[in-house]
């Protein structure tokens, strides 16, 4: 497995200040990850983030590595940026079915508006989330961006 790190961002969890390592899986498997993503709801499970390795709390970056971060599942829709630790660039995976739509509100550890050609469905997620964590590449149309 290419991706050595899962955090779980899940309000029911007490915060990294009081438990440094709540929502940290180390080594996840891919039951763990698809379960993860499956309880992606925008509300309690706000986001996911995998990565090659854990991210050096020093940096404050959110991966270690290479990393997909992970959000949305209210109304269906996800969000799935790729980026590499120390790079401003981040890659949005798409789906055709959304090129035109609307803004959207999507919940990635907080609520962000994106544009609706970033949105995708749980399927499309599952299949570009599998080949990231197995073996470190993308599948899928991304779209690059500068955040």
């Amino acid at each position: 497995m290419f991706c050595r790190y899962m955090f779980v961002d899940d309000v029911h969890r007490p915060p990294p200040s009081k438990v440094p390592d709540a929502g940290k899986v180390f080594d996840p498997s891919w039951d763990q990850i698809e379960a993860a993503l499956s309880r992606l709801d925008g509300m309690n499970i706000r986001a996911v983030i995998l990565s090659e390795t854990a991210p050096d709390d020093s940096t404050g970056w959110p991966v270690g590595g290479k990393g997909l971060i992970i959000g949305g599942g209210g109304d269906k829709l996800y969000i799935c940026k790729f980026v590499t630790e120390g790079d401003d660039h981040v890659m949005y995976l798409t789906q055709e079915e959304y090129a035109n739509s609307d803004p959207q509100e999507i919940m990635c550890g907080q609520p962000i508006t994106v544009d609706g050609e970033l949105t995708i469905d749980l399927d499309t997620l599952l299949r570009a989330t599998y080949k990231f964590a197995t073996t470190g590449e993308r599948t899928g149309h991304w779209k690059e961006m500068d955040e």
